[in-house]
C-alpha cells in the first residue's frame, strides 16, 4: 500500500498538471472558441480531474476536509514540495524536526506557518520516488 505522502504527492503533480491546461484553455477560448484544441484540452482537463478524485478516495474524510479548505484558501498550491527546508508557499524556514521527517519520502508534513502540506521530493504516477541531479 502507498504511503499519504505518495498520494500527496502525486496530487501536487496532478494540480501543477491542472494548472497548466487551464491556463492553455483560457488562452485557447480568447484566442480561438471554436479551435478543435480546445476540446482536446478539455478532455484532458477532465481526466486530471478524474486521477484526482480517485486519489482522493485513498484519504480519510479529516484530510479531504483539509485539502478541501486549503484549495479554497491556497488555490492549487495546498501541496507543496520542500525546498532547503524552506516552505515554498510561505517561505519560512522549517522548524528543525519537521525538515529531518522529510528526508522519508513517505512522511508529510503541515507547514506551522501557512498550513500547507508539505511533501519531499516528486514521486511519478507509478508510486516510485523520482530522484533528480
Amino acid at each position: 500500500m502507498k504511503s499519504k505522502a505518495t498520494y500527496l504527492s502525486q496530487l501536487r503533480e496532478i494540480d501543477t498538471k491542472m494548472v497548466r491546461v487551464r491556463d492553455q484553455l483560457r488562452r485557447i477560448s480568447s484566442d480561438d472558441p471554436q479551435s478543435p484544441r480546445k476540446d482536446k484540452m478539455q478532455k484532458r482537463f477532465e481526466n486530471l480531474e478524474k486521477r484526482k478524485t480517485r486519489i482522493l478516495v485513498n484519504f480519510d474524510c479529516s484530510l479531504r476536509s483539509y485539502l478541501e479548505r486549503l484549495e479554497s484558501r491556497y488555490q492549487d498550491t495546498s501541496v507543496v514540495r520542500v525546498n532547503n527546508a524552506l516552505c515554498p508557499g510561505c517561505h519560512m524556514k522549517l522548524p528543525t524536526k519537521e525538515a529531518i521527517l522529510l528526508h522519508d519520502p513517505n512522511q508529510y508534513v503541515i507547514c506551522s506557518f501557512c498550513g500547507r502540506i508539505i511533501v519531499s521530493c516528486p514521486v511519478d504516477t507509478d508510486g516510485s520516488t523520482t530522484q533528480s541531479h
